[in-house]
């Protein structure tokens, strides 16, 4: 599920009555498993928070508001304190303010809460709550992991001057689905009424940490279900797409012993070589991959040996009927 975020109370370590410089707190994602445990993903940002996109912005704005997106400021090795979860307590991004939070094993099934307070000096900052799900690894059942860009969303990454435009030019509600994707996803991730998945879901994605909350928007808005997003963090991750995700990739399915997990990518970069590694190094974890061909590729490419390789949603919503006997 992914996490939902508050703002509370300000905090103000600097010393009673003094005001400090503006900062912000935002959780982006995380998950865990009562089992392995898991982490929570943020980035501690010096000044104010930026306004919230608007339907019909014009494209001046739009690019504006993509600079600002990609031009926050870290506040470098901010000091935090977290609470909710056994042995939480102080902790230290990164040096350009990203947090990576181990969570713990053994904690119980259900939605965790999870509070982050800035304890920097001479900084002011509204604490931050989120919820994180944590999975029952004592019945994995089934999990869904998904690339975003080309795999659900037309983004045209394979053309990088059209990717650019698509970036730069762009708002949340510019944000499209290929046709069928919403319905397909919703069917192998059992969602419920709520866009909550019954099964865990992850959209893994070289997409920047700074455009979380565009994606997760319209996510939101055109029907998806709720899941974990993991973004890279373009100063300290691989920019090649195999690098980037394989760790993560690994992460997930060690995490989660005995689930068996359907995979989504396109043919556009290197997903089909990435899913093809995860099944030699974990041969019982991947029970199908569903490969969405942007690019006209040759489907009996060896590449895309034992895959689904797909041209609409459709063929995978029926697919996934068939294979699954889902409704």
């Amino acid at each position: 599920m992914a996490p939902t975020n508050s703002a509370d109370k300000i905090e103000n370590p600097g010393g009673r009555g003094a005001v400090g410089k503006p900062a912000y707190i935002e959780l982006y994602s995380g998950w865990a498993t009562s089992q392995k445990g898991g982490f929570l993903y943020g980035r501690v940002h010096q000044g104010d928070r930026l306004p919230l996109p608007k339907d019909g912005d014009g494209l001046e704005t739009k690019l504006h508001q993509t600079f600002q997106e990609l031009d926050l400021h870290a506040l470098v090795n901010a000091q935090v304190r977290l609470s909710g979860f056994p042995g939480a307590g102080p902790f230290i991004a990164d040096d350009h303010g990203f947090l990576k939070v181990p969570l713990p094993a053994d904690m119980p099934s259900g939605s965790l809460s999870v509070t982050v307070r800035l304890e920097t000096p001479n900084f002011t900052a509204a604490s931050a709550t989120t919820s994180v799900w944590v999975a029952d690894a004592t019945n994995p059942g089934m999990g869904v992991i998904s690339d975003i860009d080309d795999t659900l969303t037309d983004t045209d990454v394979t053309h990088k001057l059209e990717m650019l435009k698509n970036t730069f030019f762009h708002n949340t509600y510019d944000v499209k689905t290929f046709a069928n994707t919403p319905q397909a996803m919703v069917a192998i991730a059992d969602q419920s009424t709520t866009l909550v998945p019954r099964r865990p879901v992850f959209y893994l994605s070289g997409s920047p940490w700074a455009l979380h909350e565009r994606i997760s928007d319209a996510f939101s808005r055109l029907g998806l279900p709720h899941g974990t997003m993991i973004l890279r963090r373009y100063s300290q991750e691989s920019l090649d797409p195999y690098d980037f995700k394989h760790p993560h990739l690994l992460e997930i399915v060690d995490a989660n012993p005995g689930r068996k997990w359907v995979l989504f990518g396109d043919t556009g970069e290197k997903d089909p070589e990435v899913y093809h590694a995860l099944m030699l190094e974990r041969p019982s974890a991947v029970d199908a991959v569903f490969i969405h061909n942007v690019t006209d590729a040759n489907p009996q490419d060896a590449r895309f040996t034992g895959f689904t390789v797909f041209k609409d949603w459709g063929e995978v919503l029926q697919a996934i009927q068939l294979k699954f006997g889902l409704p």
